[in-house]
């Protein structure tokens, strides 16, 4: 990362990371580094763990700033513990927008009647399909919404 993106998404972690409570300070005032590794592995911990609906949208917007690969994988990750063993239905939606992004389909489908997978490889509208047919079984979406993917 260039330094710029290092100093915003640090202090875009800290923001995050400070909301709702007082940051812990080392003896200089500033949070450490070793708190912002904890808070995270806190995070995910409480997202693997817990379901924690706050912690899963805290690590979240967390990836935005982190470049596409790395935020993609992250966001597939955690998105689909938080599907699959939770329910978290936004996380049903964020894991199908990541898996779109990954295989360069456009996130912009909203309704589900714009995802268009037929220029797509086989594979790819195999996994995407079996995503949407979790999120059919699991009453995130409707039949309909199901048959008006292309």
């Amino acid at each position: 990362m260039r330094h710029g993106t290092l100093g915003l998404t640090t202090f875009i972690v800290l923001t995050i990371l400070s909301c709702g409570k007082q940051a812990t300070k080392d003896t200089v005032g500033m949070t450490s580094i070793n708190q912002i590794t904890s808070d995270y592995d806190s995070l995910i911990y409480n997202v693997k763990v817990h379901g924690d609906t706050n912690a899963y949208d805290e690590l979240f917007y967390g990836f935005i700033d982190a470049n596409e690969i790395e935020r993609t994988d992250s966001v597939l990750r955690y998105s689909k513990i938080m599907a699959t063993n939770f329910r978290y239905e936004k996380a049903y939606y964020d894991y199908l927008t990541a898996l779109c992004e990954k295989n360069g389909i456009d996130t912009d489908f909203y309704p589900l009647s714009k995802l268009d997978l037929t220029n797509q490889d086989e594979q790819t509208k195999k996994v995407i399909i079996e995503w949407l047919q979790q999120m059919l079984q699991d009453k995130v979406i409707t039949q309909e919404e199901f048959n008006s993917v292309k």
